[in-house]
């Protein structure tokens, strides 16, 4: 299978005072910049970002239904705003 997508994944403080976290696979051609400005992020209210490396279609799903798994049931987590997207190439 060939590894043709990436996952962005953006912490970012929201306008409430929760956490924020946006969660995007992306082709690999497309840049962290692309993504934030596409889902409306504003570049202060960001807290980190992890890119991770190329993968398949199948591995990125996985890795991004754990990676909200883990967000959702980590125990210092109070609420949680969270967005998932597929942006097509």
């Amino acid at each position: 299978m060939k590894k043709n997508v990436k996952v962005f994944v953006i912490k970012a403080k929201a306008a409430n005072g929760n956490d924020r976290t946006v969660q995007a696979i992306a082709p690999v051609t497309m840049t962290l910049a692309e993504v934030i400005k596409m889902k409306n992020i504003p570049m202060l209210s960001i807290r980190s970002t992890k890119v991770t490396a190329p993968m398949t279609m199948d591995e990125a799903a996985t890795y991004a239904i754990n990676d909200f798994a883990a967000t959702v049931f980590a125990p210092n987590t109070r609420l949680v705003k969270s967005a998932f997207s597929m942006i097509a190439a």
